[in-house]
Formats: structure tokens, sequence, C-alpha cells
């Protein structure tokens, strides 16, 4: 009987096509992808930036997974997590001064979840925040006998520094104190040439030192 019906639509010019979506297609089928738009730079400062993503239509949440990479490798935050909006601010820092950072954005829709959004376009950034924590010049110094006096420019938006002092010879931590202020006594115990350097706090994170040299007797 099934062979007679399909025989006398073939006979009156009748073509019949069935498809079914598997795949990738099902994907496209159950709901669309976007597009990560921000950061818009390649390169940022912010170590907590905004990223958003374009909207697909009928999407009633997206599923964000980021990771941030220091330089070298090593993992520093991991999110996996779900937004009602086209746009997320991390709940912390990505990095403390230099990082790497991936983002995926997949769009649900009322019949299913779509395809991520690809990392080559737009979802792909690289944090380096140390150029926000500098200080201006290398500190002032002036010694007397064991005690090392340094002075320095503010660093704009730092919270606090670190001063240290380094043996030139081997490279060996002499002393260490942190400072609220632009300025710090240290006491050198080891007569011998010292490195000092002053790295400043800000919010973004730690910046880069700034060294200065004195040769000791």
């Amino acid at each position: 009987m099934k062979r007679f019906i399909v025989n006398s639509l073939f006979s009156k010019g009748f073509i019949l096509l069935l498809f079914s979506p598997t795949g990738s297609n099902a994907a496209e089928a159950a709901c669309g992808t976007p597009r990560v738009t921000g950061p818009e730079t390649v390169i940022i400062t912010e170590t907590q930036p905004r990223i958003s993503w374009t909207t697909v239509e009928r999407a009633d949440h997206y599923r964000v997974r980021l990771v941030s990479r220091v330089p070298e490798g090593r993992t520093l935050h991991t999110l996996d997590t779900i937004v009602p909006t086209n746009h997320l601010v991390p709940p912390s820092a990505l990095a403390d001064t230099k990082a790497k950072v991936t983002v995926t954005v997949t769009a649900h829709c009322p019949n299913g979840y779509g395809l991520p959004s690809k990392v080559e376009e737009g979802g792909r950034f690289l944090i380096d925040a140390s150029s926000t924590c500098a200080l201006p010049a290398a500190p002032e110094l002036t010694t007397s006998g064991n005690s090392a006096r340094l002075r320095w420019e503010k660093a704009n938006r730092a919270e606090e520094y670190r001063v240290s002092a380094f043996s030139a010879v081997n490279g060996k931590l002499i002393a260490q104190q942190s400072a609220r202020e632009n300025q710090a006594v240290l006491t050198v115990s080891e007569p011998r040439a010292v490195v000092y350097a002053v790295q400043p706090r800000c919010r973004s994170g730690w910046g880069d030192p700034v060294y200065r040299m004195a040769s000791g007797p």
C-alpha cells in the first residue's frame, strides 16, 4: 500500500523531500551564534574589563566561559557562568599585572543552545596593567653608614610601595619593607654593592620595580 502511494505521487509529478538537521546544523537551527565585541582592543590595562557580545534573537540567556593565564601559561582565573544580558564584568581581577584571556559565549534559546562564539573573532585579548602603575623616575638615594634613605615621586593611584635591597654580587635579598608614603629607610648589613628597588602597588596590581644602585665600601 505504501509503495502504491509513493508511486502515485511520483507519477503525478510530486517530489517529497524530508530534512532532519543533525550535528552543527541542528545547533544553528536551535540558536544563533554570538560574537564577542568587547574589549574593543587586543591589549588593555583594566584587570576587570567589561566583556560584551552581540545579541542573539530569541536568546533567553548566555553561557560565558573564560580562562585567564599568565604569559608563561599558568592559569590565574577560570569562569563558567550564566548571564541574562549581552555583557559581563568579571567578579574579580583576571590578573595581577599581565595575563592572556580567552572567552567563549554560547546563546541559549527556547529550543536549546547554539554554537559557542569563535575565540579568534574577538574572544582573545591581553591584559597589561604594569604601565598604569609605574614610578615616573628612579628613586633618589642617600646613604650613611649602613642606612639607605630612598625617596621617589609617587606613582599615579599607588596604594603602597615595596622597597627592597639586594646584593649586587649574588642577588640575595638583604632588606625589605612596605611603605605608604614616597620614602623609606633601609638598614643594609652587608658592606657590598647594593641594588635598591621600589615597586608600586595600585588597585590594578603590582607595577614594575624601578632600581637604583649604590656602591658600598
